[in-house]
Order: C-alpha cells, then structure tokens, then sequence
C-alpha cells in the first residue's frame, strides 16, 4: 500500500478554501483518490484522513459483502443440484 498526500496553500483563494490538502492511495484494484479544501492547514489534513479512512473503510465492507455473496449463491446452487 502506498499513501502520497499534497497540501497546497493558494493565497489569493478565499478564505474558505485557501487550503487543499489531497490524498492519493495506491492498493490492489483500483486507486483512491480525495480532496478537501478548508480555512487552516490543520483542518484540511484532518478532515482529508477521515474522508480516506471512510472510503477505505467502505470498500473493507463491498468486498466482504461480495465474498458472503458469492458463497451464499455456491450454496444455493448445490442446494439446487441435490433437490434436481
């Protein structure tokens, strides 16, 4: 697993979205990517490792829905095979 991360500070943006912190992670199957703007360095870093730790923890639960998915439907297909 690779982790990059990249903050900018653009002072001519508004006060709002000043900063930018962004967030690369590179894993088996496809890459995740956020961004978050904020008003202060700290928040958007802070804000940037909870939108990655949602995303990381969201795709934790699809592939283990799919693994329980895929033997459930291996069962009803023996479960057919012995009723035929």
């Amino acid at each position: 697993m690779r982790l990059r991360v990249e903050l900018e500070c653009d002072p001519k943006e508004t006060v709002g979205t000043r900063f930018k912190a962004k967030g690369h992670i590179a894993i088996q199957g496809p890459d995740m990517n956020a961004m978050v703007e904020s008003d202060e360095c700290h928040k958007a870093v802070s804000l940037l490792v909870d939108k990655l730790d949602r995303m990381l923890r969201r795709r934790s639960r699809l592939f283990k829905v799919k693994r329980h998915e895929d033997q459930n439907s291996h069962l009803e297909e023996l479960k057919l095979n012995q009723v035929a």
